[in-house]
C-alpha cells in the first residue's frame, strides 16, 4: 500500500517495498528525473543504508547481484516483463499457489501492451521494479546513450507505471538483457536507483533459431533447471522472461515454473522477493 501526495513538481509517497526500512518517505522530483528518500539529506540514513547493502551483500550500494550468503537459506526468482506477457496468468497463479513473494521487472513496451496484465501483478502483491522505458538494446551504437538519457528513461517508466497502477515501482532496476556499464549503473544511482544484476544468469530467450547458431547457449527448460540447481547459492536471484521471443522457442522456462519451484524447495531453499534479500 502506497499513500501519496502530489504537486505540479514533486510527488511524495510512503513505501514499505525498499527492504531496508519500513515505511520509507520518498519524494519524486518530477522536474529533474530524481527520486530519493526525503531524509537523505540526514547522513544517518545515507550512511546506514550504504553500509546494509555493502555488509550484507558484498556488492556497492549501486549494484546488487545477491544476498547475503551467510543468512537464512533464501533465493529470489525474478520475472522479467519485456514486452510480450504471454504466461502471467499461469506465473501468477502458480506464485498464489505455494505462497511466494516475487518481484516483477516491468518494461515500458510491456505496459503499452499489457495494461490489465500489469495492474493484476500490482494487485497480486509482488514487488515491482524498472526494466527501463524501452526495450532498446543499450549496447547498441546506434543509440547515444548518456546520464541524462538513463535518468529520463527511468522517470518515464516510473511516471507511466503509477498513472497505470495508482502504485510505485521500488527503486531497483535493470536494463533489457542485463546490460550494463559504470555509465549505466552510475546514471541509475544518481537518479535513486541500484541496478539488480543476478548472480545466476539464465539463457531462457534463447530460441530453437538460435540451436543452430549457438548450439553450446541453446538449452531445453529441463536443462535450464539444471543449470540453476548447479548455480544457486544462499542469496542468488534467479531471473525468469515472460513472454514469447520473437522467434519461436517452444518450452518456455515460464511453463515450467512449479518444477522450477519443486527443485529449489527440495534443496531446502526459501523463495522471496528482491526487498526481502535486500534487508535480510
Amino acid at each position: 500500500m502506497h499513500k501519496k501526495n502530489a504537486n505540479l513538481s514533486d510527488r511524495i509517497y510512503i513505501d514499505s517495498n525498499s527492504g531496508y526500512f519500513a515505511n520509507m518517505i520518498y519524494i519524486r522530483r518530477l522536474k529533474d528525473f530524481i527520486t530519493r528518500p526525503l531524509l537523505e539529506d540526514g547522513s544517518f540514513l545515507k550512511e546506514k543504508t550504504q553500509k546494509k547493502i555493502s555488509a550484507e551483500s558484498g556488492n556497492s550500494s549501486s549494484v546488487f547481484s545477491h544476498g547475503s550468503r551467510n543468512g537464512k537459506k533464501r533465493v529470489s526468482l525474478v520475472f522479467d516483463a519485456v514486452d510480450d506477457m504471454d504466461g502471467i496468468g499461469s506465473i501468477l497463479y502458480t506464485l498464489k499457489n505455494n505462497n511466494i513473494s516475487s518481484t516483477f521487472f516491468i518494461n515500458g513496451e510491456a505496459m503499452r501492451q499489457n495494461p490489465n496484465a500489469v495492474k493484476e501483478i500490482v494487485n497480486s502483491g509482488h514487488q515491482c521494479g524498472s526494466l527501463f522505458f524501452t526495450t532498446w538494446n543499450l549496447n547498441d551504437t546506434s543509440y547515444r546513450i548518456d546520464d541524462n538519457f538513463i535518468k529520463q528513461g527511468l522517470a518515464r517508466n516510473e511516471d507511466n507505471f503509477y498513472s497505470l497502477t495508482g502504485a510505485e515501482l521500488s527503486l531497483i532496476w535493470h536494463t533489457p538483457h542485463y546490460i550494463s556499464s559504470s555509465l549505466i549503473i552510475n546514471a541509475g544511482k544518481n537518479a535513486g536507483y541500484i541496478f539488480i544484476s543476478p548472480d545466476v544468469r539464465v539463457a531462457d530467450w534463447l530460441s530453437s533459431d538460435d540451436k543452430f547458431t549457438v548450439p553450446s547457449l541453446y538449452k531445453s527448460s529441463a536443462d535450464l533447471i539444471e543449470d540453476i540447481a548447479d548455480a544457486v547459492q544462499t542469496g542468488s536471484i534467479i531471473p525468469v522472461r515472460i513472454g514469447r521471443t520473437l522467434s519461436n522457442r517452444g518450452d518456455y522456462l515460464y511453463y515450467n515454473l512449479q518444477l522450477l519451484i519443486d527443485v529449489l524447495t527440495e534443496m531446502g531453499y526459501e523463495i522471496t522477493d528482491v526487498k526481502t534479500l535486500m534487508g535480510s
